[in-house]
């Protein structure tokens, strides 16, 4: 037997070869562990061929399953971006309201915070567009079946409050009427939530 193994080319017994004949005859919960090491080292390729190595499982589901699925996730995704740009703004604020900075800092800490509720207020604002697209009559149900949705309302309120108007945000950052027309818009958010919601549902087509 010792014998049959030293004559075999080492590929065939060690390596990455060897061990690809294996990945069939993983658990879920040891690929899910390999996948994870392998993701943790940046081998996106490693992570593949785990995957694909995996015995298939079929299933049915509704023909509106792709589409129930992707907006759970987008739900997910803009209560993330809200928390996000929610932290930013507090961050901001609070260097713009604390003692001891200079006239100018507080000034730059003040316009950062507006930019940022600009862009929170964009966010919420494209995200009821994408779901009056959807014929939906309540944007927010699927945000509040959500981890920490009930907080962030409670921390975001201010963030709403502060938000400029389009012609102070055209002012803050040197821009004149045309160019603050020109940039990033609600719709533009929600055009881009729609093509990732009929991506995500290509996917279960």
């Amino acid at each position: 037997m010792v014998g049959r193994l030293k004559a075999q080319p080492e590929a065939e017994v060690s390596g990455r070869n060897g061990l690809e004949r294996l990945y069939g005859a993983l658990t879920p919960e040891e690929r899910l562990a390999a996948v994870l090491r392998a993701d943790a080292r940046g081998d996106a390729a490693e992570c593949d061929r785990l995957v694909l190595a995996a015995p298939r499982q079929t299933f049915s589901v509704p023909d509106c399953h792709g589409l129930q699925e992707g907006l759970a996730l987008l739900a997910l995704r803009h209560v993330g971006e809200l928390a996000s740009l929610a932290a930013c703004y507090w961050r901001a604020a609070w260097e713009r309201d604390r003692e001891g900075e200079t006239k100018a800092a507080r000034a730059l800490a003040r316009r950062v915070a507006r930019a940022v509720a600009h862009n929170f207020r964009l966010a919420e604002e494209g995200w009821a567009l994408f779901m009056a697209g959807l014929g939906a009559d309540d944007p927010e149900a699927p945000l509040r079946r959500q981890v920490g949705w009930r907080w962030l309302q409670i921390l975001t309120e201010e963030v709403r409050r502060d938000a400029p108007g389009p012609e102070e945000v055209a002012a803050s950052f040197g821009m004149d009427e045309g160019e603050a027309e020109r940039g990033k818009t609600a719709e533009d958010v929600a055009a881009l939530l729609r093509a990732v919601l009929a991506h995500l549902q290509g996917v279960w087509s």
